[in-house]
């Protein structure tokens, strides 16, 4: 009996301790606001600002020193500023249904990113600079403009999957990632050979 009560009395404050997981500070916390988040920034590791009427990176992205994950989907954002490149703690970035077509060359800075995800834009050409994130294991760029990518993305070996879907890519474009790009997984429109 007594070990019955000791274990219920260590299961019950494991209980308590994991109940208080989302509070402000906590790790696990994400934050939606960002006015709440700018009141105590050195406690923000995850930040959800998606499906706002945001037209620009808020410049207050810099004043966050632990960011491990961002999240500005289904935004307005129309141009990436270089405050960007400030983040370079952070690990997934989604940025998907925006409406910018250029990716800044900071993106380069972001080197403990994992995740990426720029699908639903108008990007039309990927820089040199995605080839410096060597940690980048997902990378979506569905349903974009991409005609031209740069060989340097040769340089994402920790890169898993990429997903090109919904773009028009030449096949000679096609074969060059596959060849710059071996171990990856690497997804394409079907083409459709219709006889049109």
């Amino acid at each position: 009996m007594r070990a019955y009560i000791v274990t219920l009395v260590f299961v019950s404050v494991i209980a308590v301790f994991n109940l208080k997981a989302q509070e402000p500070g906590d790790y696990d916390y994400v934050y939606t606001s960002l006015n709440k988040a700018m009141e105590n920034p050195e406690w923000v590791y995850h930040l959800d600002l998606s499906g706002g009427r945001m037209k620009d990176l808020p410049e207050e992205l810099d004043s966050f020193p632990n960011l491990i994950t961002l999240n500005l989907s289904k935004n307005k954002i129309s141009l990436l500023s270089p405050v960007l490149g400030s983040l370079t703690d952070l690990e997934e970035l989604n940025l998907s249904k925006n409406n910018f077509s250029i990716i800044p060359p900071q993106i380069g800075n972001l080197k403990q990113l994992q995740k990426l995800d720029l699908s639903k834009n108008n990007i039309r050409e990927i820089p040199g600079e995605i080839g410096e994130l060597k940690n980048l294991e997902e990378l979506d760029l569905w349903d974009n403009q991409i005609v031209k990518i740069s060989e340097e993305i040769s340089g994402l070996q920790s890169l898993k999957n990429l997903n090109l879907r919904g773009n028009t890519l030449s096949n000679e474009l096609e074969e060059k990632l596959k060849k710059w790009l071996p171990t990856t997984n690497i997804y394409f429109s079907s083409s459709c050979r219709c006889g049109f």
